[in-house]
């Protein structure tokens, strides 16, 4: 009986412990989850705004999209799709983009490449702020901040320079 007890008492202990971090991570979901539109784009020398970059980003039942159209260059416009899966458990959030593309040039010449931002997932640890939540990566090179109505996402290694860039997004839906 005493056994039965015990084996009882770890059981729903670790229910507990399981639906408080579940709690936590739906949460996380919540405020995560949406469509954000570009507002400005810091790329390491100047601030560009709309017109020169637009773009959206969404997260939506473990989804994650991108569109990012760069013109500040013209003459030569950049533009960057990518369709992929992200999701959050045990505190941490971790997306990738499976199938990404993106094209280079002037009507004339355009190059297109299919190769993603980076390799296989990234991974953030979560943590609850008095804003929403910050969610910094493991390498600490990059950082989202997720507030009710923005978000900010911060890369201290972007692109092949590996330069700082800051994009500021606001949210589009509730």
């Amino acid at each position: 009986m005493k056994n039965s007890f015990i084996v009882l008492l770890a059981y729903f202990s670790l229910n507990v412990c399981e639906s408080q971090e579940s709690e936590s991570d739906k949460e996380a979901i919540q405020l995560l989850t949406g469509m954000y539109e570009v507002v400005s784009w810091h790329d390491g020398n100047t601030l560009h705004v709309p017109p020169s970059v637009t773009g959206r980003w969404s997260f939506l039942d473990g989804k994650v999209m991108c569109i990012i159209h760069n013109r500040v260059e013209s003459d030569e416009p950049k533009s960057a799709i990518g369709w992929g899966y992200g999701s959050i458990t045990d505190g941490i959030f971790k997306y990738s983009y499976p199938e990404f593309m993106t094209t280079k040039g002037s009507k004339n010449a355009s190059l297109i490449s299919q190769d993603p931002p980076f390799e296989g997932e990234r991974k953030y640890k979560i943590t609850f702020t008095d804003y929403g939540m910050l969610m910094k990566s493991f390498e600490e090179t990059q950082t989202w901040e997720i507030h009710k109505d923005k978000m900010v996402y911060t890369d201290l290694e972007w692109g092949p320079e590996k330069k700082y860039a800051q994009r500021t997004w606001k949210r589009i839906t509730e």
